[in-house]
């Protein structure tokens, strides 16, 4: 393999890691609290911990500038889909968990 196809699996395979351990967490998250917000605010909060990681990662990683900011460009653009993902599925959660109550 060439040394361009492995930089590009181990970017996609850690955003796709990141992606599904911030959601898998944000199920487990938002069946423990209450509050919605709290469940959103603590999410995110995981997210920028995590993105931020891989970002920090990228930078190392990779020598070359221009690469470094369209990789970190695509990190911040996977985390708003993230973000969006996690807001959706707390808020149908939490609508969820509201109507098995009553």
């Amino acid at each position: 393999m060439r040394k361009v196809d492995i930089e590009s699996l181990l970017y996609c395979g850690v955003m796709g890691l990141v992606f599904g351990l911030v959601v898998i967490l944000t199920i487990v998250i938002g069946r423990r609290k209450k509050t919605f917000a709290k469940s959103l605010f603590q999410s995110i909060g995981l997210a920028v911990l995590l993105y931020g990681m891989a970002c920090l990662w990228w930078f190392s990683y990779v020598q070359d500038g221009l690469a470094q900011l369209f990789g970190v460009m695509i990190y911040g653009i996977a985390f708003a889909v993230n973000v969006l993902v996690n807001t959706g599925i707390l808020y149908f959660a939490k609508k969820r968990f509201d109507k098995h109550t009553r």
